[in-house]
């Protein structure tokens, strides 16, 4: 049975907090979310790469776009930082997938604040069929 929304966020923020990894299940795709993390960034730097680790996952769906609060626009880009389509980035039932270092992940364009080092945000992706699926992202 789904949790509900507010059931949802909380383990996510507890989660993170202490150092789990989260399950999102209610509204978005049924994965297990681990090592979301991005580095912190100077004063005026404007971007930053965000990593994340999905397994468990138990459903075929597409991506279909990112936001956060703490930029104008969330980009998915290849390893090489070419821009990629939100549609490229798919989840298959029982295949491990990921945001990772030198392959396709997400980068934060505008940032709105410096990311300080310890803190966490989120980044949220809406998928074609699931909905949304809420990342909190560590600063580390």
């Amino acid at each position: 049975m789904p949790l509900p929304r507010i059931a949802r966020s909380l383990a996510l923020v507890l989660s993170a907090l202490a150092g789990l990894p989260a399950v999102a299940t209610e509204s978005g795709p049924e994965v297990k979310v681990l090592e979301t993390y991005t580095a912190p960034t100077k004063p005026r730097q404007k971007s930053a790469e965000v990593y994340a680790r999905f397994v468990n996952v138990e459903t075929d769906d597409r991506l279909a776009g990112a936001d956060s609060p703490v930029c104008d626009r969330v980009d998915l880009v290849a390893g090489d930082g070419t821009k990629l389509q939100y549609g490229d980035f798919q989840f298959k039932e029982d295949v491990e997938i990921g945001f990772r270092e030198g392959a396709p992940h997400l980068r934060l364009v505008g940032l709105r604040r410096p990311l300080v080092r310890g803190e966490s945000f989120v980044v949220t992706l809406h998928f074609e069929a699931d909905g949304p699926l809420t990342l909190n992202v560590r600063v580390q």
